[in-house]
């Protein structure tokens, strides 16, 4: 095992994720960002900052978005062909969400936090699903 690089964040890092191509690692947590290293020259490229902790980042299983929250109870989707811009926020009515995943076509994304329970939200147009909400 070689030692590539080290990345400083301020504060506890929360979250973790890989692009599905690889291009991209996503990290989150206590310093109030998603910061985007590229691996190919393992540098900082990209940060947006966010007004709360990073307890999740779910990248989509095509690449083309990120599902992103923490701490209320919403989750922000960026469009990461377009500069990792919010295109949409999902209210969840209360559940804070701590861990997402996406559909393997990208049409739904799941959730789950800490009310006992899964919601599943179709993506293309936030509608949370029949039954699961």
């Amino acid at each position: 095992i070689t030692h590539l690089t080290e990345f400083a964040i301020d504060g506890a890092v929360l979250t973790m994720e890989w692009a599905p191509d690889g291009r991209w690692l996503y990290v989150g947590g206590e310093d109030f960002a998603i910061t985007v290293i590229a691996t190919i020259t393992w540098k900082v490229v990209h940060r947006l900052n966010r007004d709360r902790w990073v307890q999740f980042i779910a990248s989509s299983q095509l690449g083309t978005h990120v599902a992103v929250g923490g701490l209320t109870s919403e989750v922000t989707i960026l469009d990461t062909q377009n500069n990792w811009k919010p295109v949409m926020n999902i209210e969840l009515k209360g559940l804070v969400p701590l861990s997402a995943k996406w559909h393997p076509e990208d049409q739904y994304l799941v959730l789950t936090g800490q009310n006992d329970s899964v919601i599943a939200v179709e993506t293309t147009n936030a509608r949370h699903v029949n039954g699961f909400y």
